[in-house]
C-alpha cells in the first residue's frame, strides 16, 4: 500500500532480522522489497512508453507486478472493468510480454487490493476526489 515512512529503515530492519533470525525468516520479505523496487522501474518504463504513444483519453494507470510466492494471498474475483481500463490492461500486458525476461511469465490480474480515484465535479466551485476500493 506504499505507506512506509522510509524504505531505508525497512531494509535496515530486514538486515537486522536476517542476522538475528536467519534467512528463512526474511526470504519472502526480501522478495517483497525486490518486487517493489522492480515494480517502480517497470512503472516508469511503462509510463514513458505510454507518453510516447500519445493516445488521447488515456486514464492514469498504475500497476504493481508482484511475485505470487512472496505475498499474502487475496481472494481473487472477476471484475467487469470499464473499456478504458480494459484497454490499459491489454496495453500493459503487451508491454510486459515484449520484455525478453518476461516472456515465460503470466500476468494474473487481482483486483482485491485495487483502488480508483474518481473526480466528481458538482459545480465550478465544488469538486470532490473519491478514492474507492475495487473490492
Amino acid at each position: 500500500m506504499e505507506k512506509s515512512e522510509s524504505i531505508e529503515y525497512e531494509k535496515s530492519f530486514i538486515t537486522k532480522l536476517k542476522i538475528n533470525c536467519g534467512r528463512q525468516v526474511t526470504d519472502s520479505i526480501e522478495g517483497m522489497m525486490n518486487d517493489l523496487d522492480t515494480g517502480k522501474e517497470l512503472a516508469t518504463l511503462y509510463k514513458d512508453e505510454r507518453q510516447k504513444k500519445e493516445i488521447a483519453n488515456m486514464v492514469e494507470f498504475d500497476i504493481k507486478v508482484l511475485t505470487t510466492c512472496h505475498w499474502p494471498t487475496y481472494k481473487s474475483f472477476e471484475l467487469k472493468v470499464p473499456l478504458e481500463i480494459n484497454a490499459c490492461i491489454d496495453d500493459f500486458t503487451a508491454f510486459y510480454s515484449k520484455k525478453p525476461h518476461n516472456n515465460h511469465k503470466k500476468l494474473e490480474w487481482n483486483f482485491a487490493m485495487g483502488t480508483a480515484l474518481l473526480v466528481a465535479k458538482i459545480s465550478d466551485q465544488q469538486k470532490y476526489d473519491l478514492v474507492v476500493s475495487t473490492y
